[in-house]
């Protein structure tokens, strides 16, 4: 629906930086996957946390999600910059093996 709107025929994918707090990751990742009328796909990007984010069995296993660790603390641009070109560099790898 949203893609049709947009002129757009690829996955709509949202980036989810986070540092140290993961109360409401698995929310909010399931918040963007059950979005209906569009493919959507969601790279977190683990900002230099101290202790790792680690992500639900549920939606560590579903395959529109990606976790991108940085051992680096960044703040939130650099973080959506990192989970940009990651998901970007994924998809491009993905498209030449097909």
């Amino acid at each position: 629906m949203f893609a049709h709107i947009l002129g757009v025929d690829e996955v709509i994918d949202v980036v989810i930086p986070v540092r140290d707090v993961d109360q409401w990751l698995d929310e909010a990742i399931s918040s963007v996957l059950t979005q209906e009328g569009v493919d959507v796909s969601v790279t977190v990007v683990d900002a230099g946390s101290k202790r790792p984010i680690t992500l639900s069995g549920a939606i560590d296993d579903d395959p529109r999600v990606l976790l991108v660790r940085s051992e680096e603390p960044l703040v939130a641009g650099a973080a959506r910059n990192l989970g940009a070109v990651s998901y970007t560099h994924l998809r491009a790898h993905e498209t030449r093996e097909d």
